[in-house]
């Protein structure tokens, strides 16, 4: 607790037990990252945001983009 990501899985039980549909927050400290997210029937979206100059979310964005594809295979099986 108090890292960040409890509130990710938070939002993911949420979303599991609810029709809600998306999910997200900003970020809580300088060199943190803010997640959007959306889930539909045929489609996930995000959206990253970070405070300048402190991270560049193209690494967390191309790590998500390959573990939903990873999962994607794996449940398409």
């Amino acid at each position: 607790m108090g890292q960040g990501w409890d509130r990710h899985l938070f939002a993911l039980r949420l979303l599991a037990e609810s029709e809600v549909a998306a999910g997200g927050f900003a970020p809580v400290v300088p060199h943190g990252l803010g997640v959007g997210y959306g889930i539909h029937d045929d489609k996930l979206g995000a959206v990253v945001t970070t405070y300048k100059p402190h991270n560049s979310p193209s690494d967390f964005l191309s790590a998500l983009k390959e573990s939903v594809e990873q999962i994607h295979a794996v449940v398409k099986s």
